[in-house]
């Protein structure tokens, strides 16, 4: 005997099936567009209010760790350093009077294999070098390469955080882990560790106010005159190749395009000397100087002296001519205080 179903209960099963797809992509879609976005030192309220995220409200009970409960992305939102990384299991914030004083966080979702995880922090780091991030304690810490070196001592468990600065806003560690939930005898994977706080590693080596070589000049360049005038400048009035002492990780000059690390000039001190070393009007001077100064007034290099002239022959020298004297890097004669080691030097 033939059995009949009734077509009543197929439509049932029917939309509860749909029901269940309708309510799995809704979670799916809202856990992928779930994201922090934040600055340090923003009002932690008001992150929770631009984000989309889960993050929880702040009470007397979770003061100090405020945690996601859903896989969630991250963004920076700099407008000169930002960046953001793909979808985490895991992200805190600790505040600090209400206010965002670090974030910690995991860019993935699960654990990842060793060529996957060192091209995620390859890729990273070249997000940061394009932001104008500069890699500091590179000499005991050099960033991740692809490599068998790196290759194992990743494998055990011996690579060093290395560190990330952003001018003197922000500063992120980046750690690689072995994932913790590897089954015996399977492949190891490992995941990658950020954290992101106020600058508080300091790299001895550099010279103080070093950026990026990609990172743009701070935009104003003071102008000192031997009159004890000054003027402020925008830095695109001087050519991009005078405005920057470039150097490799040993201290080497160099153009800014192969360089690990520049210099920003910050201010032009003008001098005009008479034959006995006195200063004086330019109109009347045997010889022009220009020294060049970084951030904190830290002195970079000199310019090379304007060669003694007849005052028969010595022309009348405006400010503004002055300017044309200002010489590119490839002009310049160090003088010793000068030289590429004293920059390094404290």
């Amino acid at each position: 005997m033939m059995k009949i179903t009734k077509p009543g209960f197929q439509r049932r099963a029917q939309c509860f099936l749909t029901g269940c797809l309708i309510a799995w992509a809704v979670c799916e879609l809202e856990s992928r567009s779930q994201i922090v976005v934040l600055t340090l030192n923003e009002p932690y309220e008001q992150v929770r209010k631009q984000s989309r995220s889960s993050l929880p409200a702040a009470d007397a009970h979770n003061a100090i760790l405020l945690p996601v409960t859903r896989p969630t992305q991250f963004r920076l939102a700099d407008s000169q350093y930002g960046f953001s990384t793909p979808r985490g299991r895991w992200l805190s914030i600790f505040p600090q009077y209400g206010r965002v004083r670090s974030v910690n966080w995991i860019p993935q979702v699960g654990g990842m294999a060793l060529d996957e995880t060192i091209a995620f922090v390859m890729k990273l780091q070249d997000e940061l070098r394009r932001k104008g991030w500069l890699q500091i304690l590179s000499a005991s810490d050099p960033p991740v390469v692809d490599s068998p070196e790196v290759r194992e001592l990743i494998r055990r468990d011996q690579w060093h955080t290395t560190y990330w600065q952003a001018g003197e806003r922000y500063q992120v560690s980046i750690q690689v882990n072995r994932f913790f939930r590897n089954a015996d005898g399977a492949e190891r994977r490992y995941e990658v560790h950020l954290s992101l706080n106020k600058p508080f590693m300091k790299d001895k080596t550099l010279h103080e106010g070093a950026i990026s070589p990609v990172a743009p000049h701070p935009g104003m360049v003071t102008v000192k005159y031997w009159s004890g005038d000054t003027e402020k400048t925008y830095a695109t009035d001087f050519p991009d190749s005078f405005l920057f002492q470039s150097f490799d990780w040993n201290g080497l000059s160099l153009e800014r395009k192969f360089a690990d690390w520049c210099v920003p000039v910050m201010e032009i001190e003008i001098t005009s000397l008479d034959k006995d070393g006195n200063r004086v009007d330019p109109s009347r001077a045997s010889s022009l100087t220009t020294s060049l100064y970084g951030p904190g007034h830290r002195f970079l290099r000199y310019s090379r002296p304007i060669p003694q002239m007849e005052s028969s022959t010595w022309p009348v020298i405006d400010e503004d001519a002055i300017r044309e004297l200002l010489l590119p890097p490839e002009e310049v004669l160090q003088s010793d205080p000068a030289s590429s080691a004293s920059v390094l030097s404290d």
